[in-house]
């Protein structure tokens, strides 16, 4: 008897999170490009600790993905920005790379992504 009770409160609460989800707007973030750095989301990554860029297209937008020497990746929404201003600029202080290399960690992640996208390219 408890049982369909557990199920039930397991259903509204994905429910629920799908709604609260979709409804919250996704906050707007500041990016800016300077001599020592970049400033992204109020944290400053200095061009010291930065070893390449590269860009990426994801569903209709293009990616800045900076890698630090220590760390997970650096990932920007470019949005309407130019992305050869953008490199122009970073070409200075980073290291460009046209295709970054990939680990075996990239590979599952871009199989699964094939194989069970999570969201629909818009047109």
């Amino acid at each position: 008897f408890a049982r369909e009770f557990v199920l039930v409160g397991a259903v509204l609460s994905i429910v629920f999170l799908v709604y609260v989800l979709s409804t919250v707007a996704p906050e707007e973030v500041k990016h800016s490009i300077s001599n020592l750095g970049i400033e992204s989301a109020g944290h400053f990554y200095r061009y010291e600790e930065l070893v390449e860029f590269w860009f990426e297209d994801q569903w209709g937008q293009t990616l800045l993905i900076l890698r630090p020497i220590i760390g997970s990746r650096i990932i920007i929404l470019l949005g309407i920005m130019e992305k050869q201003r953008v490199q122009e600029a970073l070409k200075q202080f980073i290291a460009y790379r046209e295709q970054p290399e990939k680990s075996w960690v990239d590979n599952a992640a871009s199989w699964l992504s094939k194989k069970v996208p999570l969201e629909k390219p818009q047109s």
